[in-house]
C-alpha cells in the first residue's frame, strides 16, 4: 500500500511492483536503499538471526526468506538474505540521527551486529540524513 500510495504515483503509476515473494531469484534488484535499526539490523535481519547461514553467508545461494515474528511492530516479515542483497547493484544505506550514527560506528570496527555484516563487503554507499 505504502508504495501503490508514495512511490507509483504520475509517470511512474504505469510501472509495475514486483513485491519480494514473486521476486525472480536469479536476479538482483537494480538499487537497494537501506534502513538501519537501532540494534543494527537492517532489511528485517536481526541479531537473533545472526548465527542463521541462511541469512547471512555470503556464499549462500541468494533467496527471498520469511522471519518469525521479531522486530518492533513484533511481526514476521519477507526480505533478502545477505547474498541476495550484496547482488545489489547499487546498495545505498540511509542512516538518520546521532543514535544511528553512534550505533554505526560501532559496527565499522566489530563484527557482531547485522550491519557489520554488510559493511564487511564494499559497495554499499553510506548516506547520512537528518531527522
Amino acid at each position: 500500500r505504502l508504495v501503490k500510495e508514495t512511490l507509483l504515483q504520475d509517470r511512474a503509476a504505469s510501472a509495475k511492483f514486483i513485491g519480494l515473494e514473486e521476486w525472480p531469484i536469479n536476479q538482483s534488484p537494480d538499487i537497494g536503499v537501506l534502513g538501519m535499526g537501532e540494534d543494527g539490523h537492517f532489511a528485517s535481519l536481526f541479531p537473533a538471526m545472526l548465527e542463521a547461514d541462511l541469512a547471512f553467508d555470503p556464499h549462500a545461494a541468494p533467496r527471498v526468506i520469511s522471519t518469525v515474528p521479531m522486530g518492533n511492530p513484533k511481526v514476521s516479515r519477507v526480505t533478502m538474505n545477505l547474498s541476495m542483497i550484496l547482488g545489489i547493484q547499487t546498495r545505498i544505506l540511509l542512516i538518520v540521527g546521532e543514535r544511528k550514527k553512534s550505533i554505526l560506528q560501532k559496527a565499522l570496527v566489530s563484527n557482531d551486529l547485522p550491519i557489520s555484516r554488510l559493511l564487511a563487503h564494499d559497495g554499499t554507499r553510506i548516506v547520512y540524513g537528518s531527522d
